[in-house]
């Protein structure tokens, strides 16, 4: 896990900035040892996401464990791991989580860690204020971190096209 965060925290430079104690190496994928992470780093919260090595589409990443730690500096990384060979996995730094969420797109927006809805595009309320993606990511974010215990959650859509009948 240490390398998903490049040279920056690996030269003797910045040896002390993160601590690593009692993180094995390789890295399981268990929220104990995210959490070892953030009690050996107290100025620092961690965003662990997974993707398949064979996913084509954004679509196939996860949200594995978000940090509960408000406040604190978010370092992001994703487990690329290839299905069906635990020994195939290697940890990415995301140095901008929201751009990798954008898909392309150049509007502001906002992404929840938790849920992984993105929030696009300026919005007006009834008194012609301007609402913006980060202040409508903050109102849901108080919402969403309620649900499932604080845990990571994601919303799937139907494929376009299909259609789902409910019997009431």
């Amino acid at each position: 896990m240490a390398r998903a965060f490049g040279s920056k925290y690996q030269s003797k430079e910045y040896e002390d900035l993160l601590d690593f104690t009692g993180i094995p190496y390789p890295t399981p994928c268990t929220s104990s040892i995210f959490k070892k992470f953030e009690t050996n780093n107290p100025t620092y919260g961690l965003n662990v996401f997974s993707f398949p090595t064979n996913g084509k589409k954004l679509s196939n990443l996860l949200p594995v464990y978000v940090s509960p730690h408000e406040g604190r500096q978010i370092l992001s990384i994703i487990l690329l791991y290839a299905p069906g060979n635990k020994d195939k996995r290697h940890y990415v730094s995301i140095t901008n989580f929201n751009w990798l969420m954008s898909d392309g797109d150049k509007n502001p927006h906002d992404t929840c860690p938790r849920c992984l809805y993105t929030f696009k595009g300026l919005t007006s309320k009834d008194d012609g204020s301007k609402i913006t993606p980060k202040m409508r990511l903050a109102e849901h974010s108080q919402l969403c971190k309620g649900i499932n215990g604080g845990g990571c959650q994601k919303t799937v859509y139907p494929e376009e096209g299909t259609v789902k009948k409910f019997d009431s």
